[in-house]
């Protein structure tokens, strides 16, 4: 027996084990097995990414389909405050998308753009309501003996900035209800009977009519 087991060596169990976990040397793949591996690994990538549109898709519908009742719904969501930007954001639109739909031509496209000026309208009234809302709630806290915090120079000051917010985004959405008229009063000289006007002073429609005047008295200077 002893003859038998020499020469032999005994390996330990444990050793054999580890060896056999150990893991193998990277392997460098070169450029054309790197384009083998990417070219079959981008169709299920892409199908993978298709499936989760169409999910997607399924949910919100195509987002350029345009129907009466999402233009009609983002036109309701101005009336009641709510901004272009975030209405859109809510149906799933990109702003392109909503510009190319009042861009339509046709008797449709100026019905659209009727209910979008409109929509525009009542948002500027929201915005403006809003504006003289913001001192009457600081002026109602003011008077509040019962306030958990007085009214201070910081609260008044964003209060203020707030209104001015309002405001300039009213004047914006409705520049002819809400903007301050900045053109100065036409200039008029009266000397010996004689009248100076400064035309530039006045709009097209004021110039528009003192031409029309004008050509009416013609005839009787003229004579």
């Amino acid at each position: 027996m002893a003859g038998r087991n020499k020469g032999k060596v005994r390996l330990d169990p444990a050793s054999v084990a580890a060896e056999l976990t150990k893991p193998l040397p990277p392997v460098k793949a070169s450029d054309a097995q790197r384009r083998a591996i990417l070219g079959a690994a981008v169709p299920a990538i892409k199908a993978e990414r298709d499936k989760g549109l169409e999910k997607t898709m399924g949910k919100r519908g195509p987002k350029s389909t345009y129907t009466q009742e999402r233009f009609n719904a983002i036109c309701d969501d101005m009336s009641n405050g709510i901004p272009l930007k975030e209405s859109l954001a809510a149906h799933g639109l990109a702003g392109s998308t909503f510009r190319g739909w009042l861009e339509e031509g046709g008797e449709e496209g100026v019905q659209r753009r009727a209910l979008y000026a409109r929509a525009r309208q009542a948002l500027a009234d929201w915005a403006f309501g809003e504006a003289l809302a913001v001192p009457q709630k600081l002026m109602a806290l003011a008077l509040d003996p019962n306030a958990e915090r007085p009214v201070d120079s910081a609260m008044v000051g964003a209060a203020r900035l707030v209104t001015d917010s309002l405001k300039w985004y009213a004047e914006r959405l409705n520049p002819g209800a809400y903007a301050e008229s900045k053109a100065p009063p036409p200039s008029v000289t009266v000397n010996n009977n004689s009248l100076t006007l400064d035309a530039r002073a006045l709009d097209p429609e004021q110039r528009d009519k003192l031409r029309q005047l004008l050509l009416a008295a013609r005839p009787a200077i003229d004579g």
